[in-house]
């Protein structure tokens, strides 16, 4: 299961759940299609991380990881090869999150801030704060899931945005003094 598809079933089992809740009036329904949702997703995203790729370290730091014992240069020397290591993987993440934009940023959070947003919706507020009549043509939990998506995306956004500004300002930094000092703390 992709992210997106992880993404749609949380959206789906909060739309559900909702449904049950507000229109027909069943909170057990709604929480028992909330913890399926949980629970599917978080088995999937099991699943997917047993098909990652093994991690693999620097050939140095291997070899020093096997010892016992180091000395003040071998500890050094491992401590530079490993934020070698973290600073390259890094920069791989930073630049694929500027070539997809924010929206990959943006996305994933705001899903997940709808969905525990629902459950926190589903569980305190009562089906009667939206009355039956408010709007006869549209179902109530539209309304509460409308409410909630506003909500969400007023959230989401600027903290998408705010995150993406600083990975192209942490890319500008790092082309323009040629990447960090390796052999010292940042």
């Amino acid at each position: 299961m992709t992210y997106r598809s992880s993404v749609l079933v949380f959206l789906l089992g909060s739309t559900l759940s909702a449904w049950f809740r507000f229109d027909r009036g069943a909170l057990l329904a709604g929480l028992f299609v909330l913890l399926v949702t949980i629970i599917g997703v978080f088995a999937t995203w099991l699943l997917e991380a047993r098909r990652a790729p093994p991690l693999v370290l620097p050939a140095a730091v291997n070899e020093l990881s096997s010892r016992d014992h180091l000395t003040p240069e071998e500890e050094r020397r491992f401590a530079s090869e490993l934020r070698e290591d973290h600073y390259k993987r890094q920069l791989t993440s930073w630049r694929a999150v500027q070539r997809q934009g924010p929206a990959s940023l943006i996305g994933p959070r705001a899903a997940l801030y709808y969905f525990w947003s629902c459950v926190i919706v589903l569980v305190v507020v009562p089906p009667g704060v939206v009355p039956a009549h408010v709007l006869s043509l549209v179902p109530r939990f539209t309304l509460v899931l409308a409410t909630i998506a506003l909500a969400t995306l007023a959230v989401a956004v600027p903290l998408g945005l705010r995150d993406w500004k600083r990975v192209l300002r942490s890319l500008e930094s790092d082309e323009a003094s040629g990447g960090i000092r390796l052999d010292e703390p940042s």
